[in-house]
């Protein structure tokens, strides 16, 4: 399983592949107000990808998340707080 915590300005622009057969876990947190983003991943066969956002800044940026599900048994989760 890869693993990834992005704070603050560390959320950004970006794309992550979840090869097939592997598991991806995202954690987002803000604290403070960040600039609007979009963040892709692209979920292979039997993959599955796991995503879970905090945000404590009050302020007013967008973060778009697109999961594309590509190959059977993609699953994808995200959670929002």
């Amino acid at each position: 399983m890869n693993s990834y915590l992005l704070l603050n300005d560390e959320i950004k622009d970006s794309s992550f592949v979840v090869e097939e057969g592997d598991s991806f876990s995202l954690r987002l947190a803000c604290f403070e107000e960040i600039h609007s983003c979009k963040i892709e991943v692209h979920v292979n066969k039997d993959a599955s990808f796991d995503a879970a956002f905090a945000d404590f800044s009050h302020g007013n940026a967008t973060v778009q998340i697109n999961v594309f599900l590509e190959g059977a048994n993609a699953s994808g989760t995200i959670r929002v707080a």
